[in-house]
């Protein structure tokens, strides 16, 4: 019987689809400003060369090398005490504690894709009021929308390695690049883009302390989806004769860019229109759909920008 294997683009941008997220997009811009700026964004670049790249790799030779689940791959290749190497492949039950996260967050998605297309709020305490009620009020809502995206997360996933997963990433991710990069084309016309660019890159090195160090690292191992699994599992589908290195270096390449971009455009639009920065639900759900409401055409971008 014939394994099916992820094609070398559809490994990239599965992995990529992986890595890139809510911490591409609510905490990277953030902790960037909060952390000195540009000093931080060179801590962390560093990081996750040093760091990020090598440990991908260390998942990618494991998954590519074992070819079964995780707990398998560990036992299989472990030289002695497989029993006890065996336990490392649980770190597989971290992507399933952070997909319950992210199916309530996908969720909310939905319903703010919906919303975004019949109502509009006029301004941030209207936007802040919109996401309290759906938090607090609107709890059949919260599960209709969340059946929706379980549902969705299982079709794809009982669709297999080609069928499912590289067959939704070949859609998502050039989609997701495409609307990321037209937002950003547009960023850059408006006056507030070089007041982005101060926020994110403008070095301040007093603010930079050990706390910088460890959100750093942190932040790479949660961006890049590592220690959780999923790399491995993907890798163990990988073509044989694959080069790790260089699909590794895309991966990480295509997560850090897109972190990157993603935050001058969505600063951008927050000095534009008169909001400042937010982290968490906060920048997504209240202070960008607000300060998208000024933007022209907006009726047609914003159910995008949720996707």
């Amino acid at each position: 019987m014939k394994i099916a294997r992820f094609s070398r683009i559809g490994f990239i941008l599965a992995a990529a689809g992986s890595a890139v997220g809510l911490g591409n997009i609510w905490k990277f811009p953030y902790i960037a400003g909060e952390y000195g700026g540009g000093a931080f964004v060179l801590i962390y670049l560093f990081t996750v060369l040093i760091i990020g790249f090598s440990i991908m790799i260390a998942e990618m030779l494991i998954g590519y090398l074992g070819r079964k689940d995780g707990v398998t791959c560990f036992e299989d290749l472990a030289p002695t005490h497989k029993h006890l190497w065996k336990l490392g492949g649980f770190q597989g039950l971290a992507g399933l504690f952070i997909m319950i996260f992210y199916s309530v967050v996908i969720g909310w998605i939905f319903n703010y894709i919906v919303t975004s297309i019949f109502y509009l709020p006029a301004n941030v305490k209207e936007a802040e009021n919109t996401f309290n009620a759906m938090l607090h009020s609107g709890v059949w809502t919260q599960l209709f929308y969340h059946s929706l995206a379980f549902i969705w997360i299982t079709y794809v996933l009982t669709k297999g390695i080609k069928g499912g997963i590289e067959k939704m990433n070949m859609v998502l991710m050039p989609t997701l690049m495409i609307i990321l990069l037209g937002m950003f084309a547009y960023a850059t016309t408006l006056d507030s883009f070089s007041q982005a660019v101060d926020f994110m890159f403008t070095p301040d090195w007093s603010k930079i302390d050990s706390n910088a160090f460890v959100t750093a690292v942190g932040h790479a191992f949660f961006t890049l989806s590592l220690g959780m699994g999923a790399i491995m599992t993907y890798s163990a589908s990988m073509e044989k004769g694959s080069n790790l290195v260089t699909n590794a270096f895309w991966v990480v390449f295509l997560d850090t860019a897109i972190a990157i971009v993603a935050g001058l455009m969505l600063f951008t639009f927050l000095y534009q229109y008169g909001s400042g920065p937010a982290k968490g639900p906060g920048l997504v759900f209240i202070s960008l759909p607000a300060a998208f409401l000024r933007w022209e055409l907006l009726e047609i971008f914003l159910p995008f920008y949720f996707l």
